[in-house]
């Protein structure tokens, strides 16, 4: 299960061209693509050994959003935790139109993934242990399947954002003085920001989808008691 953390910031680069003669009432189409450089994050590896099965089990039940905790017997002994991000920086720049000025986005630059991993293991377990290593070992298989999901949905992701943001219409604003047209840009570029973020993003939703659908697949009964079965069961 995963934390999704969603940060859309924007600066504006604004070019002021000397002002041509008037064109039409509404912002042409823009000429030159929008730059797009996202970069995918699969997650710095974290490791708490601070928590017992009962603290992990709390923090499973918040993430899940389960209101009725699990019995004892079934807290986990390991867990890993990805906090996603999803952080896209739009820049635009305005240019002279018609009396006014013709606002554009320019450029989009993020990074998609995992901001970072932390996989937690009971405190019970020494390092030396073998169930610590054991369930190590299982916790790591879920970082995998987290890194494998991503890279599986990276280019779609990024190609879903590049028809977002192509779909963006030019804004046209007026302004009598560098201040009131650096405000206005701003504004301009907060309204695009807004439509990008309500836009639908079906390729997001598939990735994390199949992030939750394949690490479920690894959490299976049979699974747990394969790995029991490899320590002495006075260890556990």
């Amino acid at each position: 299960m995963m934390n999704i953390k969603i940060l859309l910031s924007l600066s504006a680069s604004i070019t002021l061209l000397a002002a041509g003669q008037a064109l039409a009432a509404v912002c042409p189409p823009a000429r030159e693509s929008v730059v797009v450089q996202i970069d995918p994050e699969y997650g710095r590896i974290r490791y708490n050994h601070r928590n017992s099965a009962a603290q992990m089990e709390t923090l499973n039940q918040q993430i899940e959003g389960r209101t009725r905790r699990r019995p004892p017997q079934e807290y986990p002994n390991g867990l890993t935790v990805a906090r996603n991000i999803y952080s896209l920086t739009l820049k635009v720049m305005a240019k002279p139109h018609d009396g006014g000025f013709c606002v554009y986005p320019t450029e989009l630059t993020g990074r998609i993934g995992y901001e970072h991993l932390t996989i937690f293991i009971d405190k019970k377990y020494s390092p030396e242990s073998c169930p610590y290593n054991v369930i190590l070992e299982h916790e790591n298989q879920h970082v995998k399947i987290y890194r494998q999901v991503l890279y599986k949905h990276m280019v779609p992701m990024i190609n879903e954002a590049i028809r977002n943001v192509s779909r963006l219409r030019p804004v046209f604003i007026q302004a009598s003085s560098r201040e009131e047209l650096n405000r206005k840009v701003q504004q301009a570029a907060s309204a695009m920001n807004e439509r990008l973020i309500n836009m639908p993003r079906p390729a997001y939703d598939r990735f994390n989808y199949e992030k939750v659908y394949y690490n479920s697949l690894l959490d299976t009964p049979e699974n747990y008691r394969r790995q029991t079965e490899r320590c002495d069961k006075n260890e556990w």
